[in-house]
């Protein structure tokens, strides 16, 4: 038998979709996330934002919980696709590890703004604002980083092994990245016109929104490095070890 007979002389690697690097990224959808991962995602961060709208609310009691479960879930309907297609217009995906938080973190000031009126008068009126928009604001953040953890763990452990496409900005995303704005900016004087307060309190949440995705950035990294650890560990011993340390706790 020759060489040419052997099953195992020829090997052929065909480049798969999800090989492809640089502008088919952006111009095609990413063929590693079915239509079912991205819907998946997405459902579930609105249920997590939800969910924390409803515990923001809870102080208040039952009607607080619904009042707060409700807006929080008009609002991330509401929002979902214009956000989506702008994660998917910045980074090639409509994916990110990041991507889920930013969100959640969105539709908790966004329902309290819309939904309230802060004023800053005296000095003591910064609780109000800290407890108000900004808490609302984390507290989404919270809600969405749980309910989308363990797919944010994987996406981090993906992009270890294949590290992703850098963020490019187009024509086109610069013009999805405008009409989420407007839109969200739609929502937020759904009830009232905004004006330069309202900005203001923008322009103070914006720098407070970055920091604190940069906390969660945090929290998913330490979390991937010891799922990558247990993994690893269970490779080794066949699961052993991880059952041992287990039952010793």
């Amino acid at each position: 038998m020759s060489k040419f007979d052997s099953p195992t002389a020829i090997e052929i690697v065909l480049p798969t979709a999800c090989d492809r690097s640089g502008d088919s990224r952006l111009d095609q959808p990413s063929p590693c996330e079915s239509a079912f991962d991205v819907a998946s995602y997405w459902v579930t961060a609105i249920l997590g934002v939800s969910v924390a709208g409803a515990g923001y609310g809870l102080p208040i009691f039952l009607v607080g919980a619904v009042f707060g479960f409700a807006i929080a879930g008009f609002f991330s309907v509401a929002l979902v696709v214009p956000f989506a297609m702008a994660v998917r217009a910045v980074c090639g995906t409509w994916r990110h590890p990041l991507a889920a938080p930013c969100f959640g973190g969105l539709v908790g000031f966004a329902s309290f703004v819309a939904c309230g009126r802060v004023t800053i008068v005296h000095p003591a009126d910064w609780l109000g604002f800290v407890l108000g928009p900004l808490f609302a604001s984390f507290v989404g953040q919270a809600g969405a980083y749980i309910a989308t953890r363990g797919e944010l763990i994987e996406m981090i452990l993906d992009r270890r092994r294949r590290p992703a496409a850098p963020w490019r900005f187009s024509i086109r995303s610069a013009l999805i990245g405008t009409a989420s704005l407007a839109i969200t900016l739609t929502l937020l004087q759904w009830r009232r016109p905004l004006d330069l307060r309202d900005l203001t309190f923008v322009a103070i949440w914006l720098p407070y929104q970055a920091g604190t995705l940069c906390l969660f950035a945090r929290w998913g990294e330490r979390a991937a490095e010891r799922i990558a650890q247990i993994r690893a560990v269970s490779r080794e011993t066949g699961g052993y070890a991880i059952l041992a340390r287990e039952a010793r706790s």
